[in-house]
């Protein structure tokens, strides 16, 4: 776990964040303090704004709708994944995401890229001058958004804390030792801002290409009660005491997005031909190829 911690001389999601952090009491009372962020209770009140995501997310698929184009929705989807845990879980305004939506978007996808070759080779990413290219382009992408991540922090640290988001969640947790500071912050503040979108926008875009190819997968999915379904049998968050803190805001944002897709959508798949999605395995697995589809209005 030493490679998500610092590359190229940034810092990424630090020594002690609640990710690379091995299991200390720092990390036990960090998860402690930061768990009623994410009960499904409190994340109904978030509803609000993942609709609004959701809305826009809509108006973008009118206009794919309305050219016929082929394109690749996996794109889509993270874009409106970052919109939703920017929005919802950290009080990013709308200029806030116009101006840095595009650069969350290539960290998040430089960060998981970096630590997947520091992990596979992790004696030889230790030496300086070895893949210099891929350190390299994490330090001009990973350096601007934590320095984005630090300021929004600074700016808001000292404020009453009126609300139980997941950015106020970040900053009660670390108070909990005296060890930690602002770049401690910080490291919780990317973890939380990659994680919100990698996991949930690829869950979206491969549920997608599977109903596509399988139509009768989504009536039978409505008929069938979740109680029939064994544990265990699908587990994109993990299990256990270090389980994904943020399950139940991906697994809420996934049923808004998707449903109303649904809804509004037939989706085709541009490559019928292709019978399983060919995946990328990095510290997540995503779509090598992209999920490449047609979509008209119901």
């Amino acid at each position: 776990m030493r490679e998500m911690a610092s590359c190229a001389g940034v810092r990424g999601f630090g020594k002690y964040g609640l990710l690379v952090d091995p299991g200390t009491e720092v990390w036990a009372a960090k998860r402690r303090i930061m768990d009623p962020a994410f009960t499904r209770s409190f994340l109904r009140t978030t509803m609000a704004g993942m609709n609004k995501v959701a809305g826009r997310l809509m108006e973008v698929l009118d206009t794919k709708a309305e050219s016929g184009e082929v394109f690749d929705i996996s794109v889509v989807l993270d874009e409106a994944a970052l919109e939703a845990i920017s929005l919802c879980g950290f009080d990013w305004t709308e200029d806030m995401i116009k101006e840095h939506g595009d650069a969350a978007l290539e960290m998040a996808r430089v960060a998981v890229e970096t630590v997947a070759v520091g992990m596979k080779n992790p004696l030889a990413f230790r030496i300086p001058w070895a893949t210099l290219a891929e350190k390299d382009k994490f330090r001009k992408t990973v350096y601007p958004i934590r320095q984005l991540n630090k300021e929004h922090l600074e700016k808001i640290k000292n404020l009453p804390v009126s609300k139980g988001n997941i950015l106020f969640s970040i900053i009660r947790a670390n108070d909990c030792s005296d060890d930690l500071n602002i770049e401690d912050l910080v490291d919780d503040y990317n973890v939380f801002l990659v994680a919100g979108m990698e996991t949930t926008y690829i869950s979206m875009a491969c549920a997608v290409w599977y109903l596509t190819m399988n139509s009768h997968v989504y009536e039978k999915a409505q008929a069938e009660s979740i109680k029939n379904v064994r544990p265990y049998t699908y587990m994109p968050f993990s299990m256990g005491p270090r389980n994904c803190i943020g399950k139940n805001f991906a697994i809420l944002e996934m049923k808004i997005m998707l449903a109303n897709i649904l809804r509004k959508f037939v989706v085709v798949n541009a490559n019928p031909e292709e019978k399983d999605i060919i995946m990328m395995g990095n510290i997540t697995v995503r779509p090598l190829n992209g999920i490449n589809v047609r979509i008209y209005s119901r």
